[in-house]
């Protein structure tokens, strides 16, 4: 069973495609690198959801429940559950900071 969750994610880090360098456009980014586990309209992707906890950002709760701080430093370092890889060393902070404007346009669909 451990050995089938660390595949898992080897294959979640796998599918990641790293952004285009000095992109800033957060859509851009976020269909890039996110929206394989996330989906294009940030409800998840029915596997990824099933598989490894990927939450809908569309839920006003979720929305409330996560701080752009919080947002960042997951990005950044990885979810809790070691499920989503860490990004930090990926994007740059402007990056980082467009990515989380267009997880917060999921909040008016």
């Amino acid at each position: 069973m451990r050995f089938c969750l660390v595949l898992l994610v080897l294959v979640a880090i796998s599918a990641c495609s790293r952004p285009t360098e000095g992109l800033t456009d957060g859509t851009a980014l976020f269909e890039q690198t996110c929206a394989r586990c996330h989906g294009h309209d940030g409800r998840g992707d029915p596997t990824a959801k099933a598989q490894l906890g990927v939450p809908d950002m569309t839920d006003p709760a979720w929305q409330r429940a996560h701080t752009d701080e919080i947002i960042k430093l997951t990005v950044h370092e990885g979810s809790k559950s070691k499920k989503m890889p860490p990004f930090g060393e990926v994007y740059s902070n402007e990056q980082l900071d467009a990515i989380i404007r267009h997880v917060r346009s999921f909040a008016a669909k």
